[in-house]
């Protein structure tokens, strides 16, 4: 038996049409928050329908969880803000900012899914008045 390779795509072909170009043509706000993985600038969310993008790269894993994201397309918050809060945030601030017409958020935000290069639990790392309520929140989430 002989392998075949896999051919893999790593981006989308320009000319296909998005949800978010659809959706703009009859007047929605749009915006893509978090997660992208498509390689290229001319294949990144503005390019692609949407109106905002936040956090959208190239690339899958970010060099932080925790402000400084250094996120291209995402500018940092206060230093310790947790990238899935922070994605969390800006979706819920999109939506009720543009209550006045008709809104898409796509929201893919970056729930860490292994033990970052920083291995302390959460509520130490920053804290919050809730930051003792849940223990289980505080563990490293298998995947």
């Amino acid at each position: 038996m002989r392998a075949i390779e896999a051919h893999c795509i790593t981006h989308m072909f320009t000319g296909e049409v998005t949800v978010a170009e659809r959706l703009k043509a009859k007047r929605y706000a749009t915006a893509s928050i978090g997660k992208w993985h498509l390689c290229g600038k001319e294949h990144e969310p503005e390019h692609q329908g949407f109106d905002m993008n936040l956090g959208g790269t190239a690339k899958g894993q970010p060099p932080s969880y925790f402000s400084s994201y250094r996120i291209a397309a995402l500018p940092d918050g206060p230093e310790g803000e947790y990238l899935t809060d922070r994605e969390a945030a800006e979706a819920v601030a999109f939506i009720e900012s543009h209550r006045d017409r008709p809104r898409s958020a796509q929201a893919r935000v970056r729930p860490t899914r292994w033990a970052s290069a920083d291995t302390r639990p959460l509520a130490r790392r920053r804290r919050r008045p809730d930051a003792d309520a849940d223990p289980a929140r505080d563990q490293p989430q298998g995947g």
